[in-house]
């Protein structure tokens, strides 16, 4: 579900208007990110001025530090349980993760792909209401990511699949007319 995340966040900053790049960590490494990697996205992209989180980074402390060190801003979306020894809440700029530690949100079981949806859903909301309609699109990613990362289907996420099944034959049906054309 990492990569719905990530391919959502960078479709969706895309969109709007953002200068975006997508890193891919190497998943024999693990899950998270650390040195290694913020090494990685500095010698790509030297001048990177901000790190966006998708799916991960709640309990990445070392990274986030390393982040920061190289003047980095870090914006943290994941939906993992936060462990307080080893969160990034005091380090990154913001964290955004309905499991965090005195967070309020009621649906805990959503993916980190409708984490990040639901901050671009917002975002466009009040800064690019031009945008909505593209942004709602994306939705397509987050319902996918539900799926693959076996979240529970009910409440919020039973709505989301079922967009994202509604959406994707949607753009099956428009495809498969443009071929036939």
């Amino acid at each position: 579900a990492s990569i719905t995340s990530g391919v959502l966040g960078y479709a969706g900053l895309k969109e709007l208007g953002f200068n975006v790049e997508l890193y891919i960590p190497d998943p024999e490494r693990g899950y998270g990110f650390d040195d290694w990697d913020i090494n990685c996205i500095i010698d790509r992209w030297p001048d990177v001025v901000a790190i966006l989180t998708c799916d991960t980074g709640v309990s990445c402390l070392k990274g986030v530090k390393f982040a920061k060190e190289n003047k980095c801003m870090v914006l943290v979306t994941d939906h993992h349980t936060e462990d307080a020894s080893t969160t990034v809440r005091d380090v990154a700029d913001v964290v955004v993760d309905p499991c965090g530690i005195g967070e309020e949100y009621p649906m805990k079981s959503i993916c980190g792909a409708h984490v990040m949806w639901q901050c671009l859903r917002t975002y466009t909301a009040m800064y690019r209401p031009d945008k909505v309609e593209a942004i709602e699109y994306l939705r397509v990613f987050a319902g996918i990511g539900t799926v693959s990362d076996m979240m529970l289907l009910q409440h919020e996420n039973r709505q989301l699949v079922r967009d994202a099944v509604s959406v994707s034959r949607l753009l099956f049906e428009l495809g498969y007319q443009y071929i036939d054309m």
